[in-house]
């Protein structure tokens, strides 16, 4: 009896030991490694469309460009040049000198029904 007894001992011991490994709250180590998480925004020119819109579409081109949070417009007021031809290719050096990495060009009008055409 007692050989049958202390092999029967060890294997509840076991099972005890094992259920309260088993009922321990598991604990993990957690590491968060962010990179590049800033993205700076990009310096871009936005000079007024050509059209008697123009200016005004622009201004909602730059406040919606701003808002996105990637692109910073830049004053209008450091602007080297006016575009006076939208279809004309712009001299990208010139711009490059206030640090605009984006130029923005265009023309709107309005059509005869009302509607605006960029």
């Amino acid at each position: 009896m007692k050989a049958i007894l202390k092999p029967l001992l060890m294997v509840a011991a076991m099972a005890m030991g094992i259920s309260s490994v088993a009922t321990l709250p598991a604990q993990a180590t957690l590491e968060l490694n962010v990179n590049k998480g800033n993205v700076e925004p990009m310096p871009i020119a936005i000079p007024d469309f050509e059209g008697g819109l123009g200016p005004q579409i622009s201004e909602i081109v730059t406040a919606d460009l701003k808002r996105s949070g990637l692109f910073a417009p830049i004053d209008k007021a450091a602007f080297v040049e006016k575009i006076t031809n939208p279809d004309a290719t712009p001299r990208f050096d010139d711009w490059k000198v206030i640090n605009a990495q984006a130029l923005v060009t265009g023309s709107v009008s309005k059509e005869a029904d009302g509607r605006i055409r960029a």
